[in-house]
């Protein structure tokens, strides 16, 4: 998914922030996640979802430009 593809002028940003990403590897190994944390397919279909209902994603680099 490429960055900052609107050429409409930015008047809000919402901020989505992940904490962790669990893999298989992780859950086969016992390791605990907290409640903010996700698999690699999750956030992907999160990812799809944003873009398939109009949301534009940009980096810091092109927030601050």
């Amino acid at each position: 998914m490429q960055a900052g593809t609107n050429p409409q002028p930015i008047d809000s940003v919402f901020v989505i922030m992940y904490h962790d990403f669990i893999t298989a590897a992780d859950q086969k190994n016992g390791v605990i996640f907290g409640e903010y944390a996700l698999s690699p397919k999750d956030f992907e279909e999160d990812l799809k979802y944003l873009k398939n209902n109009g949301y534009t994603t940009i980096t810091s680099d092109d927030l601050a430009e």
